[in-house]
């Protein structure tokens, strides 16, 4: 077995193994996770993200799961084969919006930082908003989306001088890897449009006025990096990063 740390470990600190994935529909409830936990394995679990939760308001709780399924219910509904100016995308888009806003408030002022409690309905939620944007090729959505599941899980990312540094690692799950690769197929697809070649195939022909075509494929390469380092985390190795993330199966020109 290959265990990786992505956070610093003090000496003398205990690891301890999660047994249960938060955003899953059973365990993302702290009643139901619990119940599953003592059925299961006979145990209560006191860990800190189920004590910071046991510790919040109950109706707090309840209310943000019952926005998460208004949001899960809304992305089933939404329709195919549209484009993000349509009207009815539009009008989807800020339903979304206002029910993510909705899940923010009910983490009252007190709660701790994400980079301690990670906002796992609030990562959801906006996560379902990504997928939803990149179907309807709102680029801009897409990315703010991402970077909103990055924040929600309590990462932090320096993206100065046009390059992508992990400076603090949240909450692991696929979503952030997810995430990352969205961030970066995004910046690709922007310096391709700034006339930078792919593959050796110009997808628009401008000059690269200034190098910013250039700065942008950079900054692009870097959330590639990002998505990579994350992949050696959640798989182990990163071997097979390259052919199971192949860009030409996300970008075809």
């Amino acid at each position: 077995m290959i265990v990786r740390a992505c956070a610093p470990i003090a000496v003398g600190e205990q690891i301890t193994f999660s047994y249960a994935s938060l955003l899953s529909d059973n365990n993302r409830v702290l009643e139901e996770r619990q119940k599953i936990l003592r059925r299961n394995w006979e145990f209560t679990c006191n860990c800190r993200y189920c004590t910071l939760e046991r510790n919040e308001r109950k109706a707090a709780r309840n209310e943000r799961e019952k926005l998460l399924q208004d949001v899960e219910k809304l992305y089933r509904d939404a329709p195919a084969g549209m484009h993000a100016s349509s009207s009815q995308v539009r009008i989807l888009l800020a339903a979304l919006d206002a029910k993510i806003k909705a899940i923010e408030k009910t983490y009252s002022s007190s709660c701790p930082p994400a980079t301690v409690f990670p906002r796992i309905h609030l990562a959801r939620a906006v996560n379902l908003k990504q997928s939803l944007c990149a179907r309807y090729n709102s680029w801009d959505g897409t990315r703010l989306a991402c970077e909103g599941v990055l924040k929600a899980l309590g990462y932090e990312i320096d993206t100065s001088n046009n390059d992508v540094k992990i400076t603090k690692y949240g909450y692991s799950q696929p979503l952030v890897l997810s995430a990352m690769w969205q961030l970066y197929i995004c910046r690709k697809v922007d310096a391709l449009h700034m006339g930078v070649p792919l593959n050796g195939k110009v997808v628009v022909e401008r000059v690269d006025t200034g190098g910013k075509g250039r700065a942008m494929d950079k900054f692009a390469e870097g959330w590639r990096r990002a998505a990579e380092s994350m992949y050696e985390v959640d798989a182990g190795e990163k071997t097979t990063f390259e052919k199971v993330y192949a860009l030409e199966k996300f970008i075809v020109i």
